[in-house]
Parts: structure tokens; C-alpha cells; sequence
């Protein structure tokens, strides 16, 4: 009910016009996550959220509020520094934990972690996963261990080439991520979330370099040995093949897991992610909803005929120029239009005629509401 009101409060205001305007729209303006529309909406309309969900949206409104407008309005005020400096100090404990098991696992990333095994790298990697799951035990801990992962360097590796070396940041990463996601009902939902809230969140267009505005959690940062431009290229890339990869059915993640403390999430279903994918169509979404429809069958079922209608949106060039355009630039555009229903005609789906025929109670009849051919008379509502 708190997150629904939430929603609510924020955006109800926002409806000035005549016509009511989406609430994805109306989130988008105010720079509100579309994770808080879709619980709004699910809570409303649907069955609730799980738990683990709800304690994950919870968090990042508080997070969402205090960026938003609590640290806007203290200004500069003590309170304001001593929140910015705990968030600050959150942060560097995170990247500390990061960088001492990117360090310890880099020369042997492939070795498999053992609890009988008493190798000093074997009992070092072990404890340091210890420190990590109690660190994250906390809401605003998990928040910014998760940012931490989203850095380069991390989860999306530094360099030019960033998809090929995805192979290796798996292999350096995978254990991790079990490993916490085992401990944590929260981990996977809460990773994965920030994972698709990155690609989502991008417009339609932003094929092969990702605009650091974008992204809120500072992943793009350059490092000294890169420019900005290098570091973007290929950022989305990756987090499209992370998410790939963790709901890929030999991932022992999540949903994939026997062992995962969150594996009846709903929002870990496979169903779940390609509905996001759907509500939000850019070239990155369309990739990962190929990549689902690929290891999953039933999802291949249920949704594989929207696929065409998905490239056939992406291939639309959006117009962001301010030029005013002639006639004829507009009727060459509704000739294109014309061309592209005309090649979807054998993607939506027909309703059988027939069956509509039987329902209407007569040849030729589509459905059961059919004009009435008698003599009309006035009546109060619901009286024949």
C-alpha cells in the first residue's frame, strides 16, 4: 500500500491535461524508475509482488526520494552531509570488497570454490564471500554493493572489446554471485533489476554507444587509460549478455538454481523479464528478448509472434530534428506505413470466422453484438 501510494502521489498530481496522459510517460518526465509503475500497477490490478520484491522497491524509493528531494531541499545542511558521507562511505566499502576478490580470483578464476578445501586462495576466497554477505545482509549496504558491481572493472570489463571478454568476467564473477544469491533472498532480484533498468531505460536508436547521462549509477565513470567514448562502447552490450546468461537455464542462478534463496520470485521468471522487454523496445531489449526466446521454449510459445512486430518498430528511424517537414516527406512517410501494416497483416492474429459466425447466431454475424433491426423504443437502463 506504501509503494502504491508512493506511485501515486507522485504522479497523480502530474495528470493536468484534458486527456489522461500513460503513467509510464508521466514516471519518465519526473525520472522515476518504471520498476515502481509495474509494482504500482501489479499491486492494483494483479497479484501482489513477492516479499523480497516489495523490500527491494521499498529501498530504492527511500533511495529515489532522498536523491530526488530530500538532499535538494537540506541543501547543504548537516544532515545532508552526514547522509551524502554514509552513502559515500557505503560505497568505497563496497569497491574495496570487489577489488580484494577480482585481485585474489584473476590468476586462477576457473578454480572451483571448495569448503573442504584448505588451500590458503580456497579459505581466503571463502572468508572474503563471508564479508560480502554480511555486508549486503542491509538494504542500503545491498544497494551499493550492487552499484559496485555495476562500475567498469567489474561486472562490464575495461577496454575497448568489452564482449569478448564477457567469457572471462563470468568466470570471475559467477562464484560471487551463487554464492550470494544462495545467502540473500534479496541478491538476485535486486541484481537483476538494476541489470534491466540500465537497458530499459535507453531510447530507441542508441545502437552502438550508450549516453553516460543515462545511466545513474555511475558505471561509465573513464578510468586514466580510457576515454569516455571507449568506455560506453559496448557497456549495454555486456549487461545484455549478463542478463542472458543469468536466466540461462546452466546459469545455477536465480530462477536456474536448486539452491537459490529466491527462485519462486516473481520477478526472476523468465515471462517477466521478456513482458519488461516488450513495454520498453529498443535495439538492447530486442537482443536480450531474442536471447530468451532461445533457451526458453515456452516463452518461444507464448510470445515468438511479437517478434516481428518488435524489429519492425526498431527499424523506424526517430525524427529528433526540428526541421519543418514538406508534403512530401509526409506522404512519403505514410506510404512507408502503409507498406510495413501490409507486411504484418500475416503476424496479427485472426479471429476464426466461423466460430465468430456460431457465437452471433448466424451466417456472416462477427461476434455477439449485431445491429437491431426492429423498431426502437425508450427504456430505462436495464429493462428489455
Amino acid at each position: 500500500m506504501a509503494l502504491i501510494r508512493f506511485v501515486n502521489g507522485l504522479l497523480d498530481p502530474a495528470q493536468q491535461g484534458q486527456f489522461a496522459v500513460p503513467m509510464q510517460i508521466l514516471a519518465k518526465n519526473l525520472g522515476l524508475p518504471a520498476m515502481f509503475v509495474e509494482i504500482r500497477h501489479a499491486g492494483t490490478h494483479d497479484t501482489l509482488p513477492s516479499l523480497p520484491v516489495l523490500r527491494t522497491a521499498v529501498g530504492r524509493a527511500m533511495e529515489w526520494l532522498w536523491v530526488s528531494y530530500w538532499s535538494v531541499a537540506e541543501g547543504t545542511r548537516d544532515g545532508g552531509d552526514a547522509r551524502a558521507q554514509a552513502a559515500a562511505a557505503l560505497d568505497t566499502r563496497a569497491k574495496d570488497l570487489l577489488r580484494r576478490w577480482r585481485k585474489l580470483r584473476q590468476e586462477d578464476p576457473s578454480r572451483p570454490l571448495r569448503v573442504g578445501d584448505t588451500t590458503k586462495e580456497n579459505k581466503d576466497a571463502l572468508g572474503l564471500v563471508r564479508e560480502c554477505t554480511e555486508f549486503c545482509m542491509l538494504p542500503e549496504n545491498l544497494a551499493a554493493f550492487v552499484r559496485g558491481l555495476m562500475q567498469l572493472k567489474a561486472l562490464v570489463p575495461l577496454g575497448k572489446k568489452k564482449t569478448a571478454l564477457f567469457k572471462d568476467q563470468v568466470k570471475l564473477w559467477m562464484p560471487l554471485l551463487q554464492k550470494l544469491d544462495t545467502a540473500l533472498p534479496e541478491f538476485a532480484a535486486t541484481l537483476v533489476a538494476v541489470l534491466l533498468d540500465t537497458i530499459t531505460a535507453l531510447p530507441n536508436g542508441s545502437l552502438y554507444k550508450l549516453d553516460p547521462s543515462l545511466i545513474s549509477l555511475t558505471a561509465v565513470a573513464p578510468e586514466k587509460e580510457e576515454s569516455l567514448a571507449e568506455s560506453v562502447t559496448g557497456y549495454a552490450d555486456v549487461i545484455v549478455l549478463w542478463i542472458s546468461h543469468l536466466f540461462s537455464p546452466t546459469s545455477d542462478f536465480g530462477p536456474s538454481s536448486t539452491s537459490s534463496s529466491s527462485s519462486a520470485d516473481d520477478s526472476l521468471d523468465p515471462a517477466s523479464i521478456a513482458q519488461k522487454c516488450l513495454l520498453h523496445p529498443n535495439a538492447y531489449t530486442s537482443s536480450l528478448l531474442r536471447a530468451l526466446l532461445k533457451e526458453h521454449d515456452t516463452l518461444a510459445e507464448d510470445i515468438g509472434d511479437l517478434m516481428p512486430l518488435v524489429e519492425a518498430f526498431l527499424k523506424v528511424k526517430p525524427n529528433n530534428s526540428n526541421k519543418r517537414r514538406g508534403i512530401e516527406d509526409v506522404e512519403s512517410e505514410v506510404e512507408m506505413w502503409k507498406k510495413r501494416v501490409k507486411g504484418l497483416e500475416g503476424v496479427v492474429m485472426e479471429v476464426d470466422v466461423e466460430q465468430r459466425g456460431e457465437r452471433g447466431g448466424g451466417k456472416g454475424r462477427a461476434g455477439r453484438w449485431r445491429r437491431w433491426e426492429g423498431e426502437w423504443v425508450a427504456k430505462p437502463m436495464g429493462m428489455v
